[in-house]
């Protein structure tokens, strides 16, 4: 049974045949994601040489958003490593701070 959490894409649509194709699996868990594809595979909707690509509910739903969106475009565009880092111990601590106040 799939959890209501999980969610299914077929990137690549190709002719029956050898050749596989690449669906996106997004779910809570890992749990979620063997019970899709397993799914998948008994309906005859996928097989098991298909690519599977799981990603977890919570970074799908963080990309289906504008600002996730936004973020993701222009993180890589920022040339310093180290800036990058400071970026991500910026956010780590206002999560951290924010998690106090709760």
């Amino acid at each position: 049974m799939r959890s209501l959490g999980t969610r299914v894409a077929r990137l690549e649509a190709t002719a029956p045949g050898s050749r596989p194709r690449v669906f996106v699996v997004s779910g809570y868990s890992e749990a979620d994601h063997e019970t899709a594809i397993a799914d998948l595979i008994a309906k005859g909707e996928a097989r098991k040489h298909d690519v599977f690509v799981c990603l977890r509910t919570y970074f799908t739903d963080f990309l289906a958003t504008a600002d996730g969106l936004k973020l993701v475009s222009a993180f890589p565009q920022i040339g310093s490593a180290e800036l990058r880092r400071s970026i991500v111990r910026l956010v780590e601590g206002i999560v951290g701070e924010s998690a106090d106040h709760l």
